[in-house]
Protein backbone atom coordinates (compact mmCIF):
# COMPACT_ATOMS: atom_id res chain seq x y z
CA UNK A 1 0.00 0.00 0.00
CA UNK A 2 1.61 2.84 -1.22
CA UNK A 3 1.36 6.30 0.85
CA UNK A 4 -1.25 8.08 -1.72
CA UNK A 5 -3.95 5.34 -0.76
CA UNK A 6 -3.48 5.71 2.64
CA UNK A 7 -4.39 9.33 2.43
CA UNK A 8 -7.29 8.29 0.35
CA UNK A 9 -8.68 6.12 2.71
CA UNK A 10 -8.66 8.44 5.94
CA UNK A 11 -11.31 10.24 6.82
CA UNK A 12 -11.58 13.72 5.63
CA UNK A 13 -11.51 15.88 8.42
CA UNK A 14 -13.27 19.88 7.94
CA UNK A 15 -11.30 23.45 9.46
CA UNK A 16 -12.54 21.98 13.17
CA UNK A 17 -10.42 18.31 12.54
CA UNK A 18 -13.24 16.38 13.12
CA UNK A 19 -14.16 13.60 10.37
CA UNK A 20 -16.75 14.44 7.69
CA UNK A 21 -19.27 11.85 8.84
CA UNK A 22 -19.63 13.50 12.19
CA UNK A 23 -20.45 16.55 10.49
CA UNK A 24 -22.69 15.04 8.22
CA UNK A 25 -24.69 13.58 10.86
CA UNK A 26 -25.47 17.43 12.01
CA UNK A 27 -26.29 18.58 8.94
CA UNK A 28 -29.85 16.98 8.53
CA UNK A 29 -30.88 18.51 12.02
CA UNK A 30 -30.34 21.95 10.79
CA UNK A 31 -31.24 21.20 7.05
CA UNK A 32 -35.00 19.32 8.45
CA UNK A 33 -35.00 22.75 10.89
CA UNK A 34 -34.20 25.21 8.09
CA UNK A 35 -37.23 23.37 5.74
CA UNK A 36 -39.35 23.76 8.62
CA UNK A 37 -39.04 27.16 9.72
CA UNK A 38 -42.65 28.28 9.11
CA UNK A 39 -43.62 25.65 11.75
CA UNK A 40 -40.95 26.04 14.45
CA UNK A 41 -42.13 30.04 14.09
CA UNK A 42 -45.53 29.00 15.03
CA UNK A 43 -44.27 27.02 17.72
CA UNK A 44 -42.83 29.80 19.24
CA UNK A 45 -45.33 32.41 20.56
CA UNK A 46 -47.20 28.75 22.36
CA UNK A 47 -43.62 28.05 24.30
CA UNK A 48 -43.14 31.62 24.88
CA UNK A 49 -46.71 31.72 26.64
CA UNK A 50 -45.87 28.25 28.27
CA UNK A 51 -42.36 29.90 30.19
CA UNK A 52 -43.74 32.99 30.59
CA UNK A 53 -46.97 31.32 32.83
CA UNK A 54 -45.41 28.16 33.91
CA UNK A 55 -42.10 28.52 34.47
CA UNK A 56 -40.70 31.48 35.44
CA UNK A 57 -43.93 32.29 38.17
CA UNK A 58 -42.41 29.11 39.61
CA UNK A 59 -39.87 31.53 41.41
CA UNK A 60 -42.53 32.79 43.31
CA UNK A 61 -42.32 29.76 45.33
CA UNK A 62 -39.78 31.09 47.66
CA UNK A 63 -42.17 33.60 49.19
CA UNK A 64 -42.82 30.21 51.09
CA UNK A 65 -39.39 30.56 52.61
CA UNK A 66 -39.16 34.37 53.78
CA UNK A 67 -40.94 36.86 55.49
CA UNK A 68 -42.71 38.48 53.14
CA UNK A 69 -43.49 42.09 52.77
CA UNK A 70 -45.20 43.40 50.06
CA UNK A 71 -43.09 47.37 49.69
CA UNK A 72 -40.01 44.72 49.57
CA UNK A 73 -41.24 42.32 47.55
CA UNK A 74 -40.09 38.80 46.62
CA UNK A 75 -36.47 39.69 46.14
CA UNK A 76 -36.15 42.06 48.87
CA UNK A 77 -37.69 40.53 51.54
CA UNK A 78 -35.71 38.77 54.10
CA UNK A 79 -35.41 34.64 54.05
CA UNK A 80 -37.38 33.31 57.49
CA UNK A 81 -35.59 32.25 60.32
CA UNK A 82 -36.76 28.42 60.39
CA UNK A 83 -37.44 28.28 56.41
CA UNK A 84 -41.32 29.23 56.82
CA UNK A 85 -41.56 25.92 58.90
CA UNK A 86 -44.05 27.56 61.59
CA UNK A 87 -46.50 28.15 58.91
CA UNK A 88 -46.52 24.08 58.33
CA UNK A 89 -46.49 23.76 62.37
CA UNK A 90 -49.80 26.19 61.97
CA UNK A 91 -51.16 24.53 59.26
CA UNK A 92 -51.41 21.17 61.15
CA UNK A 93 -52.88 22.88 63.99
CA UNK A 94 -55.58 24.72 62.55
CA UNK A 95 -58.94 22.95 64.30
CA UNK A 96 -60.96 21.39 61.18
CA UNK A 97 -58.04 20.54 59.73
CA UNK A 98 -58.66 16.69 59.07
CA UNK A 99 -62.24 17.77 58.20
CA UNK A 100 -61.12 19.92 55.25
CA UNK A 101 -58.10 17.15 54.29
CA UNK A 102 -62.00 14.95 54.08
CA UNK A 103 -63.38 17.12 52.19
CA UNK A 104 -60.67 17.90 49.65
CA UNK A 105 -60.16 13.95 49.02
CA UNK A 106 -63.65 12.77 49.07
CA UNK A 107 -64.21 15.67 46.15
CA UNK A 108 -61.70 14.78 43.74
CA UNK A 109 -62.05 11.28 44.10
CA UNK A 110 -66.00 11.73 43.15
CA UNK A 111 -64.59 14.20 40.01
CA UNK A 112 -61.95 11.60 39.29
CA UNK A 113 -63.87 8.17 38.96
CA UNK A 114 -67.22 10.10 37.61
CA UNK A 115 -66.86 12.93 35.62
CA UNK A 116 -65.98 11.12 32.94
CA UNK A 117 -68.27 8.41 32.99
CA UNK A 118 -71.15 10.60 31.17
CA UNK A 119 -68.51 11.80 28.34
CA UNK A 120 -67.72 7.80 27.85
CA UNK A 121 -71.64 7.54 27.62
CA UNK A 122 -72.29 9.83 25.55
CA UNK A 123 -69.67 9.10 22.75
CA UNK A 124 -70.49 5.55 22.59
CA UNK A 125 -74.43 6.97 22.01
CA UNK A 126 -73.15 9.42 19.43
CA UNK A 127 -70.94 6.61 17.63
CA UNK A 128 -74.33 4.55 16.93
CA UNK A 129 -75.64 7.92 15.12
CA UNK A 130 -75.65 7.35 11.33
CA UNK A 131 -76.49 10.56 10.39
CA UNK A 132 -73.95 12.58 10.24
CA UNK A 133 -75.45 15.95 10.40
CA UNK A 134 -77.20 15.00 13.75
CA UNK A 135 -74.56 14.16 14.53
CA UNK A 136 -72.29 16.67 14.73
CA UNK A 137 -75.41 19.40 15.86
CA UNK A 138 -75.80 16.98 19.07
CA UNK A 139 -72.13 17.26 19.13
CA UNK A 140 -71.68 20.97 19.09
CA UNK A 141 -74.80 21.61 20.76
CA UNK A 142 -73.22 19.66 23.94
CA UNK A 143 -69.50 21.35 23.56
CA UNK A 144 -71.14 24.88 23.98
CA UNK A 145 -71.06 24.85 27.93
CA UNK A 146 -67.49 23.88 27.83
CA UNK A 147 -66.46 27.52 26.64
CA UNK A 148 -68.53 29.16 29.19
CA UNK A 149 -66.92 30.52 32.80
CA UNK A 150 -67.35 28.94 36.16
CA UNK A 151 -69.24 32.18 37.19
CA UNK A 152 -72.18 31.34 34.67
CA UNK A 153 -72.09 27.59 35.10
CA UNK A 154 -72.75 27.89 38.78
CA UNK A 155 -75.55 31.57 37.46
CA UNK A 156 -77.28 28.96 35.44
CA UNK A 157 -77.63 26.39 38.26
CA UNK A 158 -78.49 28.85 40.48
CA UNK A 159 -81.69 29.63 38.33
CA UNK A 160 -82.73 26.74 37.66
CA UNK A 161 -82.67 25.38 41.51
CA UNK A 162 -83.97 28.86 42.90
CA UNK A 163 -86.68 28.28 45.09
CA UNK A 164 -88.62 30.48 44.74
CA UNK A 165 -88.20 30.80 40.40
CA UNK A 166 -86.75 27.33 39.86
CA UNK A 167 -87.70 25.01 36.51
CA UNK A 168 -86.65 21.97 39.73
CA UNK A 169 -88.13 23.63 42.60
CA UNK A 170 -91.53 24.21 40.34
CA UNK A 171 -91.98 20.80 39.37
CA UNK A 172 -91.71 19.25 43.02
CA UNK A 173 -94.06 21.79 44.07
CA UNK A 174 -96.32 20.63 41.36
CA UNK A 175 -96.07 16.94 42.49
CA UNK A 176 -96.84 18.44 45.91
CA UNK A 177 -93.40 18.48 47.80
CA UNK A 178 -92.00 22.04 49.61
CA UNK A 179 -89.36 23.58 47.95
CA UNK A 180 -85.47 22.80 48.61
CA UNK A 181 -82.95 25.18 49.35
CA UNK A 182 -80.16 22.94 47.46
CA UNK A 183 -77.93 25.95 47.87
CA UNK A 184 -77.72 26.33 51.10
CA UNK A 185 -77.69 22.58 52.39
CA UNK A 186 -74.22 21.05 52.65
CA UNK A 187 -75.34 17.58 52.17
CA UNK A 188 -75.96 18.87 48.47
CA UNK A 189 -72.54 20.44 47.76
CA UNK A 190 -71.11 17.59 46.51
CA UNK A 191 -73.69 16.54 43.99
CA UNK A 192 -74.33 20.20 42.74
CA UNK A 193 -70.24 20.24 42.24
CA UNK A 194 -70.08 16.19 39.71
CA UNK A 195 -73.44 17.66 38.09
CA UNK A 196 -72.20 21.11 37.00
CA UNK A 197 -68.60 20.13 36.36
CA UNK A 198 -70.10 16.65 34.15
CA UNK A 199 -72.20 19.09 32.25
CA UNK A 200 -69.74 21.87 31.36
CA UNK A 201 -66.86 19.01 30.31
CA UNK A 202 -69.24 16.40 29.08
CA UNK A 203 -69.14 17.93 25.27
CA UNK A 204 -64.79 18.19 25.55
CA UNK A 205 -64.55 14.57 26.95
CA UNK A 206 -66.90 13.34 24.33
CA UNK A 207 -64.27 14.51 21.51
CA UNK A 208 -61.56 12.60 23.50
CA UNK A 209 -63.44 9.54 24.12
CA UNK A 210 -64.67 9.66 20.11
CA UNK A 211 -61.02 10.29 19.25
CA UNK A 212 -60.57 7.22 20.75
CA UNK A 213 -63.04 5.25 19.09
CA UNK A 214 -61.37 5.97 15.36
CA UNK A 215 -58.44 4.50 16.41
CA UNK A 216 -60.13 1.17 16.93
CA UNK A 217 -59.20 -1.15 14.61
CA UNK A 218 -62.35 -1.83 11.81
CA UNK A 219 -61.71 -5.06 11.78
CA UNK A 220 -62.70 -6.25 15.27
CA UNK A 221 -66.07 -5.23 14.52
CA UNK A 222 -66.32 -6.78 11.29
CA UNK A 223 -65.03 -9.56 12.71
CA UNK A 224 -67.86 -9.52 15.62
CA UNK A 225 -70.35 -8.75 12.72
CA UNK A 226 -69.24 -12.55 11.03
CA UNK A 227 -70.06 -13.77 14.58
CA UNK A 228 -73.14 -12.19 15.05
CA UNK A 229 -72.45 -9.68 17.82
CA UNK A 230 -75.19 -6.90 18.00
CA UNK A 231 -74.62 -3.18 18.74
CA UNK A 232 -74.44 -3.59 22.40
CA UNK A 233 -72.04 -6.64 22.26
CA UNK A 234 -69.33 -4.69 20.10
CA UNK A 235 -69.83 -2.03 22.09
CA UNK A 236 -69.61 -4.10 25.35
CA UNK A 237 -66.22 -6.12 24.10
CA UNK A 238 -64.73 -3.69 22.13
CA UNK A 239 -65.08 -0.27 22.15
CA UNK A 240 -65.09 -0.04 25.85
CA UNK A 241 -62.01 -2.07 26.79
CA UNK A 242 -60.41 0.41 24.45
CA UNK A 243 -61.25 3.09 27.20
CA UNK A 244 -59.35 1.13 29.75
CA UNK A 245 -55.76 2.52 29.24
CA UNK A 246 -57.18 6.72 28.46
CA UNK A 247 -59.55 6.04 32.31
CA UNK A 248 -56.69 4.17 34.27
CA UNK A 249 -54.40 6.91 33.13
CA UNK A 250 -56.85 9.89 34.23
CA UNK A 251 -57.27 8.15 37.21
CA UNK A 252 -53.29 8.28 37.96
CA UNK A 253 -52.89 11.58 36.94
CA UNK A 254 -55.80 12.79 39.22
CA UNK A 255 -54.57 10.78 42.43
CA UNK A 256 -51.46 13.10 42.23
CA UNK A 257 -53.99 15.96 42.87
CA UNK A 258 -56.04 14.17 45.20
CA UNK A 259 -54.77 17.04 48.02
CA UNK A 260 -55.49 19.89 45.40
CA UNK A 261 -58.42 22.01 44.19
CA UNK A 262 -60.06 20.36 41.39
CA UNK A 263 -63.09 22.50 40.45
CA UNK A 264 -62.05 25.63 42.81
CA UNK A 265 -63.96 28.18 40.92
CA UNK A 266 -66.96 26.63 41.55
CA UNK A 267 -66.64 25.72 45.12
CA UNK A 268 -65.25 28.98 45.67
CA UNK A 269 -68.71 30.46 44.23
CA UNK A 270 -71.12 28.11 46.06
CA UNK A 271 -68.92 28.74 49.58
CA UNK A 272 -69.15 32.47 48.90
CA UNK A 273 -72.53 32.76 48.30
CA UNK A 274 -73.72 30.64 51.26
CA UNK A 275 -70.86 30.20 54.11
CA UNK A 276 -73.79 27.67 56.10
CA UNK A 277 -71.91 24.99 53.66
CA UNK A 278 -68.88 25.03 54.88
CA UNK A 279 -68.67 21.71 56.62
CA UNK A 280 -68.09 20.09 53.15
CA UNK A 281 -66.93 22.97 50.98
CA UNK A 282 -64.18 23.98 52.54
CA UNK A 283 -61.13 22.38 50.79
CA UNK A 284 -57.26 22.83 50.55
CA UNK A 285 -58.01 25.24 48.27
CA UNK A 286 -60.78 27.63 49.75
CA UNK A 287 -58.46 27.55 53.28
CA UNK A 288 -55.65 29.10 51.13
CA UNK A 289 -57.36 31.43 49.28
CA UNK A 290 -58.63 32.90 52.93
CA UNK A 291 -55.61 33.01 54.67
CA UNK A 292 -53.42 33.40 51.69
CA UNK A 293 -54.78 35.96 49.40
CA UNK A 294 -58.02 37.79 51.97
CA UNK A 295 -55.95 37.81 54.89
CA UNK A 296 -52.67 38.63 53.12
CA UNK A 297 -50.92 36.10 54.49
CA UNK A 298 -48.86 35.33 51.26
CA UNK A 299 -45.49 33.52 52.91
CA UNK A 300 -48.32 31.17 54.65
CA UNK A 301 -50.33 30.62 51.85
CA UNK A 302 -47.59 29.68 49.61
CA UNK A 303 -45.26 27.54 51.81
CA UNK A 304 -48.59 25.28 52.35
CA UNK A 305 -49.25 25.73 49.13
CA UNK A 306 -45.33 23.85 48.61
CA UNK A 307 -45.45 21.52 50.88
CA UNK A 308 -49.16 20.17 48.97
CA UNK A 309 -47.78 20.06 45.80
CA UNK A 310 -44.40 17.52 47.61
CA UNK A 311 -47.69 15.22 49.01
CA UNK A 312 -49.14 15.59 45.74
CA UNK A 313 -45.84 14.48 43.85
CA UNK A 314 -45.24 11.69 46.06
CA UNK A 315 -49.06 10.47 45.71
CA UNK A 316 -48.65 10.34 42.00
CA UNK A 317 -45.95 8.58 42.21
CA UNK A 318 -47.91 5.91 44.14
CA UNK A 319 -50.74 5.86 42.16
CA UNK A 320 -48.39 5.31 38.97
CA UNK A 321 -46.15 2.43 40.99
CA UNK A 322 -49.77 1.01 42.23
CA UNK A 323 -51.69 0.92 38.60
CA UNK A 324 -48.61 -0.79 37.08
CA UNK A 325 -48.37 -3.26 39.46
CA UNK A 326 -52.42 -3.95 39.07
CA UNK A 327 -53.20 -3.29 35.83
CA UNK A 328 -50.06 -2.99 33.69
CA UNK A 329 -51.11 0.60 33.01
CA UNK A 330 -48.26 3.53 33.93
CA UNK A 331 -47.90 6.66 32.34
CA UNK A 332 -44.41 5.51 32.77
Amino acid sequence: MDGTTAVARAPAKGPAGKPAKERAKRRPFFRTLWKQRFLVLLLIPGLANFIVWHYIPMYGVTLAFKDYNIRQGIFGSPWAADLGLHHLVSFLNYPYFWRMIANTVWLNLLLAFFLPLPGIIFALALNEIRLVRFKRMVQTVSYFPYFLSSVAVVGIFAMILSPSTGVVNSIIELLGGEPIYFLMKAEFFRPLMLTMSAWQAVGWDTIIWLARIATIDTQLYESATVDGAGRLKKMWYITLPAFKEWYVIGLILSFGSLLASSGFEKNLLLYQANPGIVSQAETIGIYLYRRGLVDTQFSYGAMVGFANMLVCLVMLFIGNLVSRKLTDEAIW
